[in-house]
């Protein structure tokens, strides 16, 4: 799975990818991320309506995954009070013996209190 992505990837985008395929492996139909109060970002999982939270990302990553995420789906970086939304396709191979595929999400960046939190959903 993510662990087989390409060995040139830094640790933060095989971060943000590993909690991009768990959402997909785990049915979910968005992934949010949200700032607790200790500055770690929940990762939760929300399925059929339900959310589920399933890890968190530590303080000192938060802000380097959100980064990530604004990256790969073309927001800005340096907006960080304001909503930002986006849609963005991912080409990640899906294991043997299936082949490549393009995957399709829409990314909203929100503004809190604690910090920037994330919706990623997942369109295909």
């Amino acid at each position: 799975m993510v662990q087989e992505a390409a060995k040139t990837d830094t640790p933060i985008i095989r971060l943000v990818d590993l909690i991009i395929e768990s959402g997909l492996h785990d049915g979910a139909n968005q992934i949010h991320l949200w700032p607790i109060d200790d500055g770690r970002l929940e990762v939760q999982h929300q399925k059929d309506g339900k959310f589920t939270a399933v890890d968190y990302v530590p303080s000192e990553l938060a802000r380097h995954v959100i980064a990530r995420l604004k990256i790969a789906a073309n927001c800005s970086i340096q907006t960080k009070t304001q909503a930002q939304y986006s849609r963005a396709k991912t080409w990640k191979p899906m294991g043997p013996p299936r082949p490549k595929r393009i995957r399709t999400y829409e990314l909203f960046v929100i503004p809190t209190e604690r910090g920037e939190g994330a919706v990623i959903q997942i369109i295909c």
